[in-house]
């Protein structure tokens, strides 16, 4: 059976070496994606958002079928890198699982990937977390605590 069709949770991490982190979690059966934000172990904003509908289901599917997720490689290294930016892929279908790693180093379709998360979870994901408001946000909320 498709593999794409049969996806139940998918998490999609990425941070870098200082700064903040950005998660997100699609949890196909219960028809949510969840959005998190957090600096040093420390959650600084949550946006959960519904994935209503089977159509959306299928649609956002569709989607990661394009960006081939299942053909990626285990890891992706840049062998020159000790710091940077690190990510991570965990993949949940049936009783299966699949998690793939990468620092400083991304599958041809990343940039694609990067976009699918930003347009179903409706917030930023992707290199433009470690610039800009966002990471003025976490910092602040980071200062305050």
């Amino acid at each position: 059976m498709d593999q794409y069709r049969q996806l139940t949770r998918m998490m999609a991490t990425i941070r870098g070496s200082l700064g903040p982190g950005c998660t997100i979690v699609i949890d196909f059966a219960a028809g949510e994606i969840y959005w998190e934000l957090s600096e040093q172990g420390i959650v600084a904003e949550i946006s959960p958002r519904p994935l209503t509908g089977m159509e959306s289901k299928l649609a956002l599917v569709e989607d990661l079928r394009n960006c081939r997720i299942f053909n990626w490689h285990d890891h992706y290294v840049d062998l020159g890198a000790r710091e940077g930016t690190h990510w991570s892929l965990e993949i949940e279908w049936g009783d299966q699982r699949k998690r793939i790693t990468g620092l400083n180093a991304y599958p041809a379709e990343w940039k694609q990937f990067c976009g699918i998360l930003r347009k179903w979870s409706g917030r930023a994901f992707g290199f433009r977390i470690f610039s800009g408001q966002i990471y003025r946000t976490v910092l602040y909320h980071y200062r305050r605590h």
